[in-house]
């Protein structure tokens, strides 16, 4: 979770108690303040210097004199602060040793003090007077004095002065603040993963056993997984027995909310970015269709299948479906299956996996939550859509979430990115012939959709992708569907939004009587598909919705 440090700062402005003196600021230029008579105008939200003046936003950390954080925006800024300290300790203390290097006529330790200096921004001034009397040791080649190895010393220090001072820090905040504590103390360890003191912090805070691993297994955990809601499901259920039978001995079950993700895949933040994503999704579903009739309270977790590799999905996927299109489970992330109620993805290392699960799971859960989750309709209600007209609304409303953009460190989400991949491709093809029409689109049932080509053969250059995508007939009947959404909840200040929530509830129920595009909206199929591609055009132009 994101720490926002600014409540730290709040907190010390509205307590009784006026803060510590403040000695040190570090500024977004790089630039580090220290001087004990700077002054915090809490009203102004200002630092005052003498006569200058530094708003807060312009600082990446405030400190008090006993090194207790009084200000920082939020956990990056005040950890960019700790490497900035860090790189104007190492430039100080470099720079005194090459003048000793120098001194004791040691040319290779004075190479390398001029080095560092250089790396953690040594002025051009200061850098041009010391590489004059660097050439002029090295050009006398003298034999280092006796006193050059007490320098030596001192200079192998420097290595470890960012993580002995991110230490001090982390100590502070282990006992003020375990949650941001542990979070500085895993950032440490990645730093330096041999740090005594570090490693010795994390021993004395992990349960003596933990059941997946070792005292940084239990760190990750407890960040990742515990840190967003989550929780490991119970091991002698029904799903865990079954999953362990057929599938591997390894797996575990976690929890969250409505979801239960059962997975042998152990790297904590892909799981807890995932699992924070789905709550944020069903959350989000709960919201939008909580205008309705509770016609169901109560319902099974919603199963997540996650597996380690692409294989291992295509395998497990046949073995549960034998009859299951090879092809399909090739060209695919992920699927639902709503027969068993189950939602199949897979992860894999790759430079965009996070990203690539997390957006399958979104979509596929979409799917599960629509058909097993809706309180507007029961399950067995939300099972009658079989061939019913207005198809287009199963993956178009599904891909729409897929494209919001989830803020899963501040636990927020916005379902309009102006750089969404429907509006992106609609926008590019506008007018195109190549467009599925528009008619076909908004009255074609599954047996349309899964009629459709499925060759790559239609050229599309992105506004913001570099170079062209080849995309087949049955993709853009996804974009154009997920573009469709986003007109009906976004245009006409939202005036279509409710009706497009309603079209999913009645898609889903069978009204095959509701499923026209001029009884739902208002608009026939070539005017809806009109208004879209132009909302599309308007939208790569710049359009974006008012705020609130």
């Amino acid at each position: 979770m994101r720490i926002a440090a600014a409540l730290v700062l709040l907190g010390s402005l509205l307590h009784a108690e006026p803060p510590p003196p403040i000695h040190l600021a570090v500024s977004r230029d790089g630039r580090i303040l220290a001087h004990k008579e700077m002054t915090l105008d809490a009203t102004a939200q200002i630092l005052r210097w003498k006569s200058r003046e530094y708003p807060l936003a312009s600082l990446y950390l405030i400190e008090a004199e006993d090194t207790s954080l009084i200000w920082a925006a939020d956990y990056d800024s005040r950890m960019r602060g700790y490497e900035l300290l860090a790189h104007g300790e190492i430039l100080d203390r470099a720079t005194r040793l090459f003048r000793s290097a120098v001194k004791f006529k040691d040319p290779a330790l004075a190479r390398r003090l001029f080095d560092l200096a250089l790396e953690n921004g040594l002025d051009a001034k200061t850098a041009e007077k010391n590489r004059k009397k660097l050439r002029a040791l090295e050009a006398k080649s003298p034999k280092p004095s006796k006193r050059a190895p007490e320098v030596h010393a001192e200079a192998n220090k420097l290595a470890s002065i960012q993580a002995d001072l991110l230490f001090v820090r982390t100590a502070r905040e282990l006992e003020a603040n375990p949650e941001v504590g542990l979070r500085m103390l895993r950032d440490l360890l990645v730093l330096a993963p041999r740090h005594e003191k570090a490693g010795a912090a994390l021993v004395a805070r992990a349960p003596k056993e933990f059941a997946l691993g070792g005292p940084r297994a239990w760190l990750d955990w407890q960040l990742d997984i515990e840190g967003r809601g989550a929780k490991l499901g119970a091991n002698d259920t029904f799903v865990m027995r079954q999953s362990r039978k057929y599938w591997r001995k390894d797996l575990i079950g976690i929890e969250t909310g409505p979801v239960l993700i059962v997975t042998p895949v152990r790297d904590t933040r892909v799981l807890g970015r995932t699992l924070g994503c789905c709550r944020l999704l069903t959350d989000l579903l709960e919201e939008l269709f909580g205008d309705y009739p509770r016609r169901r309270k109560k319902f099974d977790p919603l199963r997540i299948f996650l597996y380690g590799s692409r294989d291992e999905y295509k395998q497990q996927s046949r073995a549960a479906r034998p009859k299951e299109d090879a092809k399909f489970l090739e060209r695919t992330a992920g699927h639902y299956s709503p027969e068993e109620g189950i939602s199949r993805l897979f992860w894999e290392i790759s430079r965009d996996a996070e990203a690539r699960t997390v957006g399958t799971a979104v979509h596929e859960l979409t799917h599960h939550w629509l058909a097993d989750a809706n309180p507007a309709y029961s399950r067995s209600e939300g099972r009658r859509s079989t061939r019913c007209p207005g198809f287009w609304i199963v993956e178009g409303f599904a891909k729409f979430l897929e494209e919001g953009v989830y803020d899963i460190d501040n636990r927020t989400c916005s379902l309009f990115d102006r750089r969404a991949a429907s509006l992106d491709t609609i926008a590019s093809m506008n007018g195109s012939e190549k467009l599925i029409p528009w008619t076909m689109l908004y009255e074609g049932t599954s047996v349309t959709f899964w009629a459709l080509p499925k060759e790559n053969d239609i050229r599309v250059r992105r506004r913001w992708h570099l170079g062209s995508e080849i995309l087949s007939t049955t993709q853009l009947w996804y974009e154009q569907s997920a573009a469709t959404c986003q007109f009906l909840y976004h245009a006409d200040g939202g005036k279509h939004r409710k009706a497009l929530v309603a079209f999913v509830v009645n898609h889903y129920t069978n009204q095959r009587k509701k499923m026209s595009t001029q009884q739902a909206f208002g608009m026939t199929p070539e005017e809806l598909g009109k208004r879209v591609e132009q909302f599309a055009v308007a939208v790569a132009k710049g359009w974006e919705p008012p705020e609130g």
